[in-house]
């Protein structure tokens, strides 16, 4: 097994570089904290590499609020705050976040859509919509993989048009009912625009409920 895992990140690494991908790295940490039965609040630090996994790309610091009046639906509001070491640059993000979820034995059907605001100290206001379709697939009370797909639709200056999608695919590892570890494999990519970008992203992230 150890081999075969050696093999497919192998592989993987070889098609990135011919095809001239980047390689990127997300690192994270969450912590969620149940305030009710309907209100969850949600917190994440995480930092981003670029340039196969050179140099730091982000800094992030994520707070959120879900609000769940029934087992079929999350209405969400987050704020994120974002620091790039490079240029110095801050960004924030504003993003309203609603989800439909409908369970099916050991399977759950998500779809999410999103509308975000994001400024920077160096840009102006560009605002996206993205869709996401995902299904999980609960193997036992400790396993759980995934994968799922998402198209964004920004609005920026006199662009107004979908410009990005990406995929995902994962697996998490929940210990017990307060400790979690997932990872996930990301593959996004720029369209409609002049030099888009490509990108193969490891992620993973610990989270902590409580």
């Amino acid at each position: 097994m150890r081999r075969k895992i050696l093999v497919l990140l192998s592989s993987l690494l070889s098609a990135v570089a011919v095809a001239q991908t980047d390689l990127g790295m997300w690192n994270g940490i969450a912590f969620e904290k149940e305030l009710s039965k309907k209100f969850e609040f949600q917190m994440e630090e995480e930092i981003r590499f670029l340039d196969n996994i050179t140099r730091i790309n982000s800094l992030l610091t994520e707070l959120g609020l879900i609000y769940k009046p029934n087992k079929y639906y999350r209405l969400g509001l987050s704020y994120r705050f974002t620091y790039r070491p490079e240029n110095g640059a801050i960004g924030n993000r504003i993003t309203l976040s609603n989800e439909a979820r409908y369970k099916l034995q050991d399977f759950t059907f998500t779809y999410r859509l999103n509308f975000q605001q994001d400024f920077t100290t160096k840009d102006p206001i560009e605002y996206k919509i993205r869709n996401r379709l995902g299904i999980d697939y609960k193997i036992n009370k400790h396993w759980e993989v995934g994968m799922a797909g998402e198209l964004f639709y920004s609005l920026y200056y006199n662009r107004n048009m979908f410009d990005r999608y990406r995929l995902k695919w994962g697996v998490d590892h929940r210990f017990n009912k307060h400790h979690s570890l997932g990872f996930t494999l990301i593959f996004q990519e720029e369209f409609n625009v002049a030099s888009p970008d490509r990108e193969v992203i490891l992620a993973t992230k610990y989270k902590y409920s409580f």
